[in-house]
């Protein structure tokens, strides 16, 4: 190969390394309370996510907000978008309601890239995500769904039907 050559294909190639994607991290267990019976009045459940924060001014760097994450249908359609802001100073992740039934999440992780976790919404009940180690304790239980990096995302739904794929 000529150095002509070689040089043309460093500089084709130059700009398409600095788009390399982010990994997107994908949980195989599902995060939330086992689903019940619906109660009259009570088709709907809650959905909390402790996404990682950002501030987006140095002036405001005592007020770090959580960032925004997208929920989906699992045939993966758009349900919400969710700004992920409330309470004072806008500091608290946003409580969200979604009727019964499963979800995806996708939203920033701790680490580089993404984080796409299934969540179970219950009747009545707050399904909580926690990916940024501020909402759930972080001991060692077999009953905590985690990250490849050990991080503990959420309680483990109970999947034995097919109500969660």
């Amino acid at each position: 190969m000529s150095p002509r050559m070689i040089a043309l294909a460093l500089i084709s190639i130059g700009p398409l390394m600095g788009c390399a994607t982010q990994p997107l991290l994908s949980m195989r267990d599902a995060i939330g309370p086992e689903v019940t019976q619906v109660n009259p009045g009570e088709a709907q459940g809650e959905l909390v996510v402790y996404s990682p924060t950002r501030v987006s001014v140095v002036d405001q760097s005592e007020y770090p907000v959580h960032t925004p994450y997208t929920i989906y249908s699992l045939n993966n359609q758009v349900v919400k978008r969710v700004r992920n802001v409330s309470g004072l100073f806008n500091r608290e992740p946003e409580r969200v309601s979604l009727p019964q039934g499963s979800y995806r999440v996708k939203a920033l992780n701790t680490g580089p890239g993404e984080v796409m976790v299934t969540v179970i919404i219950s009747s009545g009940k707050t399904t909580v995500v926690d990916l940024d180690g501020s909402a759930l304790p972080q001991d060692k239980q077999d009953h905590w769904v985690r990250l490849p990096d050990g991080h503990v995302v959420g309680w483990r739904a109970d999947c034995n039907s097919d109500r969660c794929r």
